[in-house]
């Protein structure tokens, strides 16, 4: 008794610190394709209305479209991960914790991030997470 005790079931916590990274990163990867993209649309209207390109912006042409291709690669590479990590922490949005014994107070339950503090003795409880709270049941 007296001891701080937490019970914490869920997801792996440096999954989902890869989760937000991908999430951020393939944010940034759709703003760096779009203002490569509108670039290039920018070089296209040229070359359509018939304007020949000096050998610096047809360097730089071809520059853009090889950076459009690493983002495309890197962003879709991303998105695969991204897709993996996704399904694997949807079976996480909810859970439960059964508990035979005695639960004393101070003991935190914490399942998928929602957190139950325990004020009271308690005996025989089902815990469970829906909603994004955590609810007591009775065994």
């Amino acid at each position: 008794m007296g001891t701080v005790t937490i019970l914490e079931i869920g997801a792996d916590p440096e999954v989902m610190v890869r989760y937000k990274e991908l999430e951020q990163s393939i944010e940034e990867h759709k703003r760096n394709e779009e203002k490569v993209n509108n670039r290039l649309a920018m070089f296209n209207d040229k070359m359509l209305r018939g304007v020949k390109l000096s050998a610096e912006e047809m360097q730089y042409f071809r520059k853009l479209n090889k950076s459009l291709m690493l983002l495309n690669k890197q962003h879709y590479k991303e998105k695969d991960e991204f897709d993996v990590l996704s399904s694997q922490l949807g079976s996480y949005k909810s859970g439960s914790v059964r508990i035979e014994g005695p639960i004393f107070p101070g003991v935190k339950i914490v399942i998928s991030g929602s957190v139950y503090q325990v004020n009271d003795e308690m005996y025989k409880n089902y815990f469970v997470r829906d909603a994004g709270d955590v609810y007591v049941r009775n065994i």
